[in-house]
């Protein structure tokens, strides 16, 4: 997922310091997201940046989106 955080924000044409200005971290960390140094992403960051880039495949990984999908429909 860290690769796809900076194609998903570089296919948008937004900056490291926005992103992380909207999101509410610094770019230094941001840029950590980015690179795996940081992982994983805290949940209420990477719904920030999912949000923010309009990408939901960032959160299809997510521990919480998969448990989601192993749960029965409701009747």
């Amino acid at each position: 997922m860290p690769s796809h955080l900076r194609i998903a924000r570089e296919r948008r044409g937004i900056s490291v310091r926005d992103l992380a200005d909207t999101v509410g971290v610094t770019p230094a960390t941001l840029r950590k997201y980015e690179t795996g140094v940081i992982s994983p992403v805290p949940d209420d960051v990477l719904i920030a940046i999912a949000l923010t880039l309009g990408d939901r495949a960032l959160l299809e990984q997510h521990p919480v989106t998969r448990a989601l999908r192993s749960w029965p429909k409701a009747a």
